[in-house]
């Protein structure tokens, strides 16, 4: 049988102590930076889409998917009233580019090749 001295127990719960407070440290410290980035993440999202949204015949019915920070794809319904499909858009420098409408397919691959990479 084993035996464990008081000594090896207190080292023991030493150094359990020690790599709790190491990774606490390390997330709390991480957290805030993450935070930053996903928050400047969200607000790049929002913004491209109210600038989408801005271009769009009828921006309520717009849906969104597949966000990359100004990019995307968007379903919104046409002056007909029928929805498009969804559509590839960049936002660049407060300007839309919306595939079908604004940019041809080809152009579109180009900006989206630029703007659009993770």
């Amino acid at each position: 049988m084993l035996h464990v001295t008081t000594e090896i127990k207190e080292w023991f719960g030493l150094f359990c102590l020690v790599l709790f407070i190491v990774f606490a440290g390390f997330f709390i410290f991480s957290g805030g930076k993450n935070k930053e980035a996903q928050d400047e993440f969200y607000h790049t999202i929002r913004v491209s889409q109210e600038a989408v949204e801005a271009v769009l015949k009828d921006p309520d019915s717009a849906k969104f998917k597949d966000h990359i920070y100004n990019c995307g794809l968007v379903n919104a319904k046409n002056a007909f009233g029928a929805y498009m499909g969804y559509k590839r858009y960049v936002v660049v420098h407060e300007m839309v580019f919306l595939e079908g409408s604004n940019a041809n397919s080809l152009e579109m691959t180009k900006l989206w090749e630029n703007a659009c990479k993770q």
